[in-house]
């Protein structure tokens, strides 16, 4: 049985871009998706604890978890998409004027011809890109703005920290320390 011929680096790099295209689209649908759950499904336990009589604080601790869920899952799959849209670029840099350069090969850790140090750049990089990216700007302010407001209400609010705490004695709050 003969071996099958190996791809061009031209046709290769038609699959790789292809490829690499369907992985961004999907990275970027689930992180889409799964933020606006988290963070839908977190600002609900919040705004649900004042309003039941016993569990507040559990409400708390869940809405918080969902809203960090949410940051965690839209870095996550934003550095997946912003690893694999380096990747794209240079193949597209390449595709340009493919007789100059050899082809950019694989970006997995143990290629051979790739200095030690290489992956310390390109992480650098999808940071740089990461940072720009508004979806993870928003998201940053908003989980940081709800953390804040809950904090400040549990702070100020003798209502909130009763629904929170049902059983404990009253507390002097700072508010009231001041006046």
């Amino acid at each position: 049985m003969s071996q099958p011929e190996p791809l061009s680096d031209m046709e290769r790099y038609k699959l790789e871009y292809k490829e690499l295209g369907d992985s961004i689209r999907h990275f970027s649908t689930v992180r889409a998706t799964l933020t606006t759950f988290l963070t839908t499904a977190g600002l609900v336990c919040l705004a649900v604890m004042t309003r039941v009589e016993s569990g507040g604080i559990y409400l708390l601790g869940v809405g918080l978890l969902f809203l960090c869920s949410a940051l965690f899952v839209s870095l996550s799959f934003s550095r997946r998409t912003e690893t694999h849209v380096l990747r794209q670029i240079a193949l597209r840099d390449w595709s340009h004027d493919p007789g100059r350069q050899t082809y950019p090969g694989s970006m997995k850790m143990h290629d051979p011809k790739r200095p030690a140090w290489w992956w310390i750049e390109q992480e650098e990089e999808v940071r740089r890109r990461m940072r720009k990216d508004p979806m993870n700007r928003l998201l940053f302010l908003v989980v940081g703005t709800v953390i804040l407001l809950v904090l400040l209400a549990i702070m100020f609010d003798k209502q909130l920290r009763h629904a929170l705490w049902p059983e404990s004695p009253e507390v002097i709050t700072a508010a009231e320390m001041i006046r």
